[in-house]
């Protein structure tokens, strides 16, 4: 419109079919395929909606697939509740075993950047989530991903990986480390190490300590009504105001910075080791 704001180019989109995925969860939208590159998408696709509605479904949550061709390069966008990205990003959630591998050499697999943008779409539909806790829950469905479509020992390796990262991202910096719920994190040298390194491992912990951290999760991400609140709407789904230890971890890990420093003692004796 004259004196209007111009907005993006537009794209031209037509000729669509869509398939439910995922248990009837998620909806695959795509241009028309060949029998057997839409089997293959749907089973990636409902891979993929799959873990997130499995580990982090909550009310109110959608998530659909929109599988898009570009003349030029390839398509990966997020939008509310939805990921749009052409069949070649979507086949690289096939090498998943094999990220691990690739990240310990030092190089970034393009895989779990789909993982991690399907996750931020998937996340966008709970109101008032702080940006710290949609990229660290993000980073963390990476590893669940590799958990629910590659083996025990890749997922282990990738947690492994981010351990790496995130240590060796840390040991040559002077600046300060701000913890992961911590304001001053964003925009700070070591905010990505902290979030993509220190928050999934931390998120792990928590899922194989806490008997009620996921349902207390999904609980939480499905009624955030007010900004500033939910470390507390989590604590508080989690029902770790009845264990003081639990407690006590929680509120560290996400509120303190670096990790604990430890001191062991050890003194041999008759061909014994003790440590403390």
């Amino acid at each position: 419109q004259p004196g209007g704001i111009p907005g993006p180019l537009p794209w031209a989109a037509g000729d669509l079919e869509q398939t439910h995925v995922a248990g009837g969860r998620s909806r695959l939208v795509h241009i028309p395929l060949s029998e057997s590159a839409a089997d293959s998408a749907s089973r990636r696709a409902s891979l993929l909606a799959g873990v997130l509605w499995d580990r982090l479904g909550f009310e109110g949550a959608r998530f659909d697939i929109v599988l898009v061709e570009s003349v030029d390069r390839p398509v990966l966008a997020v939008g509310p509740g939805f990921l749009c990205l052409s069949p070649d990003r979507l086949a690289l959630l096939d090498g998943c075993a094999v990220w691990d591998d690739t990240l310990s050499s030092g190089i970034r697999p393009a895989g779990p950047v789909v993982v991690a943008n399907a996750a931020r779409a998937f996340l966008a539909m709970s109101s008032h989530l702080p940006g710290y806790l949609s990229a660290s829950l993000a980073a963390w469905s990476v590893y669940l991903f590799v958990d629910a479509g590659g083996s025990t020992e890749d997922a282990e390796n990738i947690l492994e990986c981010f351990r790496r990262y995130y240590l060796a991202s840390t040991s040559g910096m002077s600046g300060e480390e701000y913890a992961i719920a911590d304001a001053s994190l964003a925009g700070s040298a070591l905010e990505e190490p902290v979030l993509m390194g220190k928050a999934p491992i931390v998120l792990a912990m928590f899922s194989r300590v806490m008997p009620g951290f996921e349902p207390g999760l999904r609980a939480a991400l499905g009624r955030l009504r007010h900004p500033g609140a939910a470390l507390l709407s989590l604590s508080s789904a989690v029902g770790l105001s009845g264990d003081p230890s639990m407690d006590s971890l929680f509120w560290d890990w996400m509120c303190m910075p670096g990790v604990p420093q430890l001191m062991v003692r050890w003194r041999e004796s008759g061909g014994r080791v003790d440590f403390s």
